[in-house]
Order: C-alpha cells, then sequence, then structure tokens
C-alpha cells in the first residue's frame, strides 16, 4: 500500500458489547470447560435430585430445565449488565479517535494518548457485521467501527489487513526464527 488511510471515529457501548459477544471471542479450552461443568452439575444435580426420592428420569429432566433456565438467565438478563458495567469501567473506549493507517502500522491519537502500533504487534483480526477487532492477545483487543471508513477505505484496510497479519502458523514461525 502506497498511500495512508485516515479516519474519524468514537466507539460507543454497541461497539464494546458487539466486540465481547461475536462468536471467536472465547478460546476453545473456556468452551470445553463451559460444557465440562455443565455435565459434572447435570450428573451431580441428576444425583443428588435421585437420592433425595425424586426417580431417576425425573432427577435428569430437572437438571436440564434448570440448566436451560440458567442459561438463558446468564444469556438475556446477567450478561448484559455485566457487559454494561463493564463498559463504564473503561471510559477511554468511548473517546473520539483520530486514526491512521500506513504500512508501518495504526498510529492513534485521542485527547488522553498517542500510540503506533506496528503490524507485528497483531497476532490476528476478525471482522464483524459494524467492526474490525485487532487482536493483540487473547484479550487485549483493537476495535475500528467499519462506518468510520468510506467503502474504497474500508476495502483498501481489508486488504492491508489480509497482506500484513500472518496466520498463526506464520506468526509462530517467525517468533522462533
Amino acid at each position: 500500500m502506497n498511500s495512508t488511510i485516515e479516519v474519524e471515529y468514537r466507539c460507543v457501548f454497541q461497539d464494546y458489547e458487539e466486540a465481547l459477544v461475536t462468536p471467536g471471542t472465547t478460546s476453545i479450552n473456556r468452551e470445553m470447560m463451559r460444557a465440562i461443568l455443565g455435565a459434572v452439575l447435570l450428573i451431580s444435580g441428576a444425583l443428588v435430585l435421585t437420592l433425595l426420592g425424586l426417580p431417576q428420569g425425573a432427577s435428569m429432566l430437572a437438571m436440564l430445565l434448570l440448566l436451560m433456565i440458567f442459561g438463558l438467565v446468564t444469556r438475556f438478563v446477567v450478561r448484559p449488565i455485566w457487559i454494561r458495567r463493564d463498559f463504564h469501567k473503561h471510559p477511554n473506549f468511548g473517546r473520539p479517535c483520530h486514526l491512521v493507517i500506513d504500512d508501518d502500522g495504526l498510529h492513534l491519537t485521542d485527547e488522553v494518548s498517542q500510540s503506533h502500533k506496528k503490524w507485528l504487534a497483531y497476532t490476528k483480526y476478525r471482522e464483524t457485521p459494524n467492526l474490525i477487532v485487532l487482536q493483540l492477545g487473547a484479550r487485549l483487543v483493537d476495535v475500528i467501527p467499519k462506518r468510520a471508513f468510506e467503502a474504497p477505505q474500508l476495502d483498501q484496510f481489508k486488504e492491508l489487513l489480509q497482506e500484513k497479519l500472518p496466520t498463526r502458523q506464520r506468526y509462530h514461525s517467525r517468533i522462533r526464527s
């Protein structure tokens, strides 16, 4: 890329929420731990209910129902409250930003800071319906709303991301060499 891309944007709560809840934000290890915990709770709860005199089939059904209700309440009540509280704990996330993207990396300026991150700082990126999420690590990201770009700029940025950000295999081989 021979030219630079300059954009201005301000992230909002919906950006924060989308960056957190879009698939790909949790690791396979965390998903496996959830599945194992769910199975342990299901079996343990059914065992306790059976020992208390409930028939085995009814115990299993009751525990399945309780786990489903717990999952729904967590997803639709607890998680939105947690995300809103967490958003308010990150006041810098919603500051107006000026971003310059070039062959060297990303240069971000806002009212309290300036940063320059070279492309090697990013491990990967993912695209959501409204965002480009650049990963610096497992839980550290830079979020850039697509609305900050004009259509040709967004296409140019996506091409640059594909060119500059290594796949996992190339990333690990570059670290070793």
